[in-house]
Formats: structure tokens, sequence, C-alpha cells
């Protein structure tokens, strides 16, 4: 089943534990209108998201299920994982989860460390959307894919990022986060014109 496409929610911020008092005392017309948190910062203690869920839409933003590793047999950190954002999910009742269009650990489930960037291919949109559509059926929650800033572009492409995208939209019905600082770095990084 796929969820619903996220509507507009507002002006946000991304949350940041210093600025956890002000937001939990801010008027409602006084706060921002949505926070996005980072996932891996409450998996030990969800319970600690109530009361900003309380006050606050908020959208979860992933670092690591790395959409684009190509998986040998069961993916068990990828199950664990999405068991863990169901758990996050049950108290934050998020608007939209996002995560990066990269990989971020190799077959083996060795964490590499850094957003590493994908092939824009065939078979690695085919690999992308389908696990775009699992995780959509095992979140319940709309998802978005933010571009990343590539240092370099790996092995021969069949299209542009842009067109991987706008493919993978159309094939998944997910979203893309728009990030454009990391659009300007890439067409400094590799020559291209960000507004085409």
């Amino acid at each position: 089943m796929k969820p619903k496409r996220a509507d507009f929610l507002g002006a946000g911020i991304g949350y940041r534990r210093r600025y956890r008092e002000a937001l939990l005392r801010a008027a409602p017309t006084e706060g921002p209108e949505v926070l996005e948190i980072l996932a891996e910062h409450f998996f030990a203690d969800p319970a600690a998201l109530e009361p900003l869920a309380a006050r606050y839409p908020l959208v979860v933003h992933g670092l690591g299920l790395s959409v684009a590793t190509a998986t040998r047999g069961a993916d068990l950190i990828g199950r664990s994982r999405l068991t863990s954002l169901r758990r996050l999910f049950d108290v934050a009742r998020p608007a939209l989860y996002s995560d990066h269009l990269a990989l971020t650990r190799s077959a083996a489930g060795i964490d590499l460390g850094h957003l590493a960037p994908v092939w824009y291919t065939r078979p690695m949109l085919a690999l992308v959307a389908d696990r775009i559509r699992a995780w959509q059926d095992a979140l319940a929650v709309p998802v978005a894919l933010e571009n990343i800033a590539s240092p370099f572009v790996v092995g021969q492409a069949d299209m542009t990022e842009a067109e991987f995208f706008c493919r993978l939209v159309e094939r998944t019905g997910c979203s893309v986060l728009l990030d454009l600082t990391n659009l300007e770095v890439d067409a400094l990084n590799h020559g291209f014109d960000p507004f085409e």
C-alpha cells in the first residue's frame, strides 16, 4: 500500500537538543510550523519525542538505510533499522520520512562512514525503486530522497541525476528533498548548470 504524499507542512527547522526547552515553551504562533528530527538521535529513547510530537508535526530524516546497497541474502541491518524506525514512528507519527540517494554501507554490511554516490543506471534505478516501495510498505508514511554532494561520479551513467530522480518519482510516487547547497556543490564539482 502506497501512503499518501505529504502536503506542504509549513516552514520548519532541524531539531537541536539545545533548543528543546524553547521549542516546548513557545506559543503556537511563535514556534516553527514543523520540526525535522534525525532518526538516529532517538533510536535509544523514542519516548523523548513524545512532547515534541504532541506540539509539532515531525519529519524524520535518516542517515543510514543505504537505499542503493545491493544486498546478498537477508538484509539484517536494513531490517533492524526499519524496526527501529517503526518504533520511533509509533511515538513521532511523522508526516514524512526522508533519507539520501546514496550508499552508506557495503553489501556485506560494512559502514562506509560517508554518503557515497550511486550509479545512474537502469539496474540501479530498478534496485532503488524496489527498495523505496519496500520502505513505503514497511513504514506506511511518504518517503522522500535527498540529493547528496558527490565529490566524484562513479561508473558509466545511463541518465543524469535529475533524470534518475524523475524516473524514480514516476515509478514509486516518492518525493524529492532537494538540497540546494548539495546541488550547487555538484554543479561546481562536475561542471553543469544547476538551473537546468
